[in-house]
């Protein structure tokens, strides 16, 4: 029979706790537990953590099989936590009681650490007995990042139910505590859309407005306030110098997108992709800013992150609007980067990294370490007013002019200054054609062995994860293995010919070699970026090359009569 209000509110027992306990970015194992029917939310645990949930199911089993049946007019409360008993492999689990039946006493439960639900009798139920709410929910509740609105998980719950997935973190709905996830199977580290790409169709966004790309990072030392932090390993910096350029720019938004004619910017909903760049107003203080979308999780709101800053907001629909071409015009001002040498930290750490920000007014140097790193974030160090570098501080870190990797490009390295004799002794080490060709000054054979050396025994005790890139891009100064004599040599890549392997050019000798990005690149240390690269790269004077370029003949050979390993040129 059904209860009067204050009925239920005489037997209700405590409540179940609900405690997602994840966040944006992180990256965890799930098993998904439950997919149902019509719907695009699918039910998960995270793996490795529901051992006390087995425990407490075990002694639920024995509490119920003591336990006698209720009487027959036991009163059922929807919403009342409940023990039930689930019809397929009769076990007991902790519910909810979703409805009750008109007559009979029975109704329908959802077990709430699973997220199916049952009609079942009134004898399959049982009082939930107040020791069985002490630990929390642990069914997750999940959906798919860019999922089509009007999709469901029918046709490929096969695909989910019971296996495991590494899951990133896209966003967490506060108000349902539903994630949105990116999903790669746990064993073959396949993409979950790219096997389904008919669940994540999309219309395509009514604009093509891009940003232009930010300049390279500067060479010197640069003030910059710290915009956003969410941890060392991903910040946000803003240069100093464009904040008047900001501030106008800030200004100039607020009085196109708070003016009346603004809503025929407005971005309908069903045109907004992951990618767009927009305009969206701040939820902290109803201002317009330059963003671009990061989420598009729900129908009511999406994730954006604002551009000039670092910092993201999940907004409604409505606050959206399209980016007109002028204030496309400008780059982004907040430079994606990390501190340099900090690879774990503590929460402690991490606040004192926020508050010493000073919630992006505070003026701090900053070095980029990394200049050339796609995507970003790049690698930087940081110093107080006080000269004080930010990861010794706070972290423990070696200071930046200590000796240690560096992630850069060519021009990295010293200047080469060709040399200020009228004539000088050289030998050439890599010849393509008479305007294409390296020559090294015999002068520094001394040192250049002793660098070869040094970098030999730096590299060759090297395991294959130690002191890898974090990303191979052309132009990218490294450490690379050269496939002749296996020895290690400073080089800097040219191109990126496949998923493992990269094109390196070798800038002390200029010679060229394919090496694979696993096992044959690695960061050079800053003591091997001391000194410029020894090969010069050359053309002979007053030889100029024919319209339809050098023959091979030729080619073959200005190469054999200049490339032999004991002859020394004189250049002039």
């Amino acid at each position: 029979m059904l209860s009067t209000p204050a009925e239920v509110e005489a037997r209700a027992p405590q409540q179940y706790r609900h405690e997602c306990g994840l966040k944006e970015r992180d990256v965890v194992e799930l098993e998904v537990v439950h997919v149902s029917a019509g719907s695009s939310v699918f039910h998960c645990h995270v793996v490795g953590q529901t051992a006390d949930l087995d425990e407490l199911m075990a002694e639920l089993a024995a509490h119920c099989g003591r336990e006698s049946p209720p009487p027959s007019r036991s009163v059922l409360a929807v919403g009342q936590p409940c023990a039930a008993m689930f019809s397929e492999d009769g076990a007991w689990y902790r519910a909810t009681v979703d409805s009750v039946a008109a007559a009979g006493g029975g109704g329908t439960v959802r077990f709430v650490d699973y997220g199916n639900v049952e009609s079942c009798s009134a004898s399959s139920v049982r009082q939930l007995d107040a020791r069985f709410l002490r630990i929390p929910v642990r069914r997750v509740d999940c959906r798919l990042r860019d999922m089509a609105a009007a999709a469901t998980l029918d046709d490929v719950a096969d695909d989910l139910l019971g296996l495991q997935f590494s899951a990133t973190v896209v966003a967490v709905d506060a108000s349902s505590d539903v994630v949105t996830v990116q999903l790669e199977t746990a064993d073959t580290g396949e993409s979950f859309q790219d096997a389904h790409p008919q669940l994540f169709a999309r219309p395509p966004a009514t604009t093509t407005v891009s940003l232009p790309a930010m300049p390279a990072p500067p060479h010197d030392e640069v003030d910059v306030y710290v915009t956003h932090v969410d941890s060392p390993s991903d910040l946000y910096l803003q240069m100093a110098a464009v904040e008047a350029q900001l501030t106008e720019l800030t200004d100039q938004l607020a009085e196109v997108y708070d003016a009346a004619a603004a809503d025929e910017l407005k971005l309908p909903s069903d045109h907004l992709a992951v990618g767009t760049v927009c305009c969206a107003r701040y939820s902290a203080d109803e201002s317009w800013y330059r963003a671009v979308v990061e989420d598009v999780g729900d129908a009511t709101t999406v994730k954006v992150r604002f551009v000039d800053y670092g910092n993201s907001d999940r907004v409604s629909r409505s606050d959206v609007r399209r980016l007109t071409e002028r204030f496309a015009a400008v780059p982004a001002c907040a430079w994606h980067c990390r501190l340099a040498g900090v690879e774990s930290w503590a929460d402690a750490q991490h606040r004192q990294l926020v508050e010493l920000a000073g919630a992006g007014e505070k003026l701090l140097a900053c070095r980029f370490v990394s200049r050339s790193q796609q995507p970003p974030p790049y690698l930087v160090t940081l110093k107080d007013d006080s000269g004080v570098d930010v990861g010794r501080l706070i972290f423990g870190t070696a200071a930046a002019d200590d000796e240690g990797p560096i992630v850069g490009a060519v021009g990295e390295l010293p200047a080469a200054e060709p040399p200020t004799e009228a004539a000088v002794e050289v030998c050439i080490t890599c010849a393509e054609s008479p305007s294409d060709f390296y020559v090294q000054l015999t002068s520094a054979d001394d040192e250049l062995s002793q660098l070869a050396n040094d970098l030999f025994d730096e590299y060759d005790i090297l395991s294959a994860s130690e002191r890898r890139l974090p990303g191979v891009d052309v132009g990218t100064l490294c450490c690379a293995r050269y496939s002749a004599d296996d020895a290690w040599y400073r080089a800097v890549v040219t191109d990126v010919v496949g998923a493992t392997e990269a094109r390196v050019l070798f800038v002390d000798y200029g010679n060229v070699d394919v090496v694979s990005t696993t096992d044959d690149v690695k960061l050079l240390e800053r003591k091997f970026c001391a000194k410029p690269a020894f090969g010069y790269h050359c053309a002979l004077a007053e030889v100029t090359c024919p319209a339809d370029g050098w023959t091979d003949e030729l080619r073959t050979w200005f190469t054999e009569l200049t490339t032999d390993e004991d002859q020394v040129f004189t250049a002039l």
